[in-house]
């Protein structure tokens, strides 16, 4: 509720975010409920703490991955890759000449983004007969987008990359070890030796930052995959957990393993 998300803003502590009052915060969320992507819903009125918010995490989740699915494409095939394989997903099943009319892209340019994206599975193709003989003439060709199994291909090739910038990391901290020898300490590095160690922490820094950001992005792909089967399997209707005050921040909510 707005009290209790006001409740624990102050609790908190956070010195970071400008001052709250029940007026914007009650604003801020009814405005989320209004809006198209409905990411909020309200799920109760009145009573003494006012009405009682909820957001969507499987939608938040499904939403996040289609991103990250979207701007892996791009930086494979481009921009105009980006935006079909956007449009198959939206549209499930389509033509070549939809692809291109809907796309906007030349058909040269469409037809070469398609047969680059099926030989490495990104999108498949589905015959549909018009007659038991199976010709060609009489057999339409969809494009689609089969997501469970891009997210494999996907989890697979940031697992792969995952392990690499592991074994990189470890490297780098053998380096630093070997670099100061058996109980050397910093402070008896000479000026240009300890300018090259400082490089190797300073790399092995960043090759932590981009494991963790690769750890949370594979943990998005994942756990939206997870949903949707259990959901398949179970035909189970999600309800998460409230966003109240143990929950104010909504980035935080989806973030869950």
């Amino acid at each position: 509720s707005v009290d209790a998300l006001l409740r624990e803003h102050k609790l908190s502590g956070d010195e970071h975010n400008t001052h709250r009052t029940w007026e914007a915060t009650s604003e801020a969320l009814s405005t989320l409920c209004q809006d198209s992507f409905k990411a909020v819903t309200k799920i109760l009125g009145g009573g003494a703490d006012g009405a009682t918010y909820k957001p969507d995490v499987q939608l938040l989740t499904q939403t996040l991955r289609q991103q990250i699915m979207e701007s892996v494409i791009e930086r494979k095939f481009g921009a105009r890759a980006r935006r079909i394989f956007r449009l198959l997903l939206e549209r499930k099943y389509l033509e070549s000449k939809t692809v291109w009319d809907l796309s906007m892209v030349p058909k040269k340019d469409a037809n070469d983004l398609l047969c680059r994206m099926f030989k490495q599975q990104l999108i498949h193709m589905q015959e549909v007969p018009r007659s038991a003989d199976h010709k060609a003439q009489h057999t339409f060709f969809l494009w689609f987008v089969d997501l469970k199994r891009v997210c494999r291909l996907l989890s697979d090739e940031m697992f792969r990359s995952l392990a690499f910038l592991l074994q990189k990391r470890e490297e780098k901290r053998l380096e630093c070890e070997d670099f100061l020898g058996v109980g050397g300490e910093v402070a008896d590095l000479t000026a240009p030796q300890l300018k090259k160690y400082q490089a190797l922490e300073a790399a092995g820094e960043k090759l932590n930052a981009a494991i963790l950001r690769l750890d949370e992005t594979l943990m998005v792909v994942r756990d939206a995959t997870a949903l949707e089967e259990r959901e398949e399997n179970d035909g189970e209707t999600f309800d998460f957990v409230l966003l109240t005050a143990t929950q104010p921040q909504l980035r935080e909510t989806f973030a869950f393993r």
